[in-house]
């Protein structure tokens, strides 16, 4: 029977040849994806050079890394306590356990009293205080390790940043001369946000707009109105919103595309124990399958197939499942 589930494989270390390319298509990937946010221009060219060597066609998806908002260099051994109160700075300087520097210049304008600052997905999360002239005071409410350049989160604020960022820009252009067929825009908060990708690409791309942000499910309707399809991006998701209220926004996700008609996507942690593991959870079988079952067009393989021990037999796996 004929499989009517598509797989979209992140490519990366662990396929790195043509061979190694062409085996994860003769595995089963529909969509090679190409994530932005790692690999030269130079590598991605190579990857797409090496699949349209493959006999039969197949799509390529540029997926653009949007804005990313990290803390800086940390003294080392830097451990923030539950209870303590750090300063966050928008000027470079090193991180300790008394001042942390985060690269956003619009922190003291952007960020309010009372709202959560998630660092590394949450491991460590702060509350703000308030405001202290150039500076702002935290509360650290869950502590944890301070490292070098972690990812910061402000799941309760609203953030003036564009979501298409200079390296997009330059990373689109490049996309279009090597000739991908769908790119994926991280972070889209309103449907501009396609607009503006739309205009830098040429007209038969498929644009995809990920769905990530708690901003992003306000804006469900118009975004998905304005796109090819969406994608249930449930890593920073998961960051934004209450874990226990993922699942919700997921079905309401591929639910109201499916409505619409667009293309929808399911991913993050699909296969995720199979990075080491041969087999997948019982957990993760379910997982996938109420995806299917819910609507979802195609499923997403991340890490499981860009970093992952035996990426050929994570798509086998997904196929036997799709």
């Amino acid at each position: 029977m004929k499989r009517k589930t598509k797989i979209i494989a992140t490519v990366g270390p662990s396929v790195d040849s043509k061979n190694k390319i062409h085996e994860l298509i003769d595995s089963g990937a529909d969509v090679i994806r190409l994530n932005f946010s790692h690999g030269s221009h130079e590598d991605h060219k190579n990857i797409v050079d090496w699949v349209r060597d493959y006999p039969k066609s197949i799509a390529i998806m540029q997926d653009i890394q949007g804005p990313k908002i990290r803390t800086g260099i940390s003294q080392k051994d830097t451990f923030l306590n539950a209870g303590q109160v750090v300063e966050l700075t928008s000027k470079e300087s090193k991180s300790t356990d008394k001042s942390i520097f985060i690269n956003y210049e619009n922190l003291l304008t952007d960020i309010k009293p009372g709202e959560r600052i998630f660092i590394d997905d949450g491991q460590v999360v702060m509350r703000v205080i308030e405001l202290t002239g150039k500076n702002m005071a935290a509360n650290i409410e869950i502590g944890g390790e301070l490292r070098d350049n972690q990812g910061v989160a402000f799941p309760d604020s609203k953030l003036s940043v564009s979501a298409i960022t200079l390296k997009d820009k330059e990373d689109l252009a490049y996309g279009k001369k090597i000739g991908v067929d769908i790119v994926a825009v991280s972070f889209v908060r309103k449907a501009s946000d396609i607009t503006e990708v739309k205009a830098l690409v040429e007209s038969n791309i498929k644009i995809i707009a990920k769905i990530e942000l708690k901003e992003a499910m306000k804006n469900l309707d118009s975004i998905i109105d304005e796109s090819d399809g969406v994608m249930v991006a449930r890593g920073d998701l998961g960051v934004q919103l209450p874990l226990e209220q993922v699942p919700f926004a997921q079905k309401k996700i591929l639910d109201t595309a499916n409505y619409k008609g667009k293309i929808s996507i399911t991913a993050t942690e699909m296969l995720q124990s199979m990075k080491t593991s041969f087999r997948p959870t019982r957990a993760e079988v379910t997982d996938i399958t109420n995806a299917i079952l819910d609507g979802t067009d195609a499923v997403m393989l991340s890490a499981e197939t860009s970093i992952g021990d035996h990426p050929n037999n994570v798509v086998k796996v997904m196929a036997s499942i799709c």
